[in-house]
């Protein structure tokens, strides 16, 4: 099945450990630990931005998008249309922002990351709470 290898070898942060949960889908705690990996990694990519690090830049985002295959794979299993076109449209500006910054296009790679940040964004307002902590959680209604 072509889902099932997009995610086993999409998936950085979960390595070699298998994908479970309903049909073969990321589990919540599964989802969660790619979330919390997206997040530092996003931060290292802005920094890397502002230092004009492209290689640093293409590497952040290339995590970013590899990371991205295990959420676009947990809403998928959700059936969730609208976190589904979030994180395709996510996971496509980091590519794109991988692209640039393999060109030392860093402005390009700037726009590619607003975009980005957007989709972060939009999908946390309906699918995310933040903590007092400032990390976030999967709402519990979702």
């Amino acid at each position: 099945m072509v889902f099932t290898a997009l995610v086993a070898f999409g998936v950085g942060a979960l390595g070699s450990r298998p994908v479970t949960g309903q049909a073969g889908a990321p589990t919540v705690e599964e989802h969660e630990t790619v979330m919390t990996e997206i997040r530092p990694a996003f931060r290292a990519l802005r920094t890397s931005l502002e230092g004009q690090d492209a290689e640093d830049v293409a590497k952040q985002a290339g995590t970013i998008a590899k990371l991205l295959v295990t959420v676009e794979a947990f809403w998928t299993a959700r059936k969730a249309e609208d976190a589904i076109g979030f994180v395709q449209t996510a996971r496509e500006a980091a590519s794109s922002i991988e692209t640039a910054a393999q060109g030392k296009d860093l402005a390009a790679a700037g726009d590619g990351a607003k975009a980005l940040g957007g989709q972060c964004g939009s999908c946390h307002d309906v699918y995310r709470e933040e903590l007092p902590d400032g990390t976030y959680v999967l709402k519990e209604d979702k």
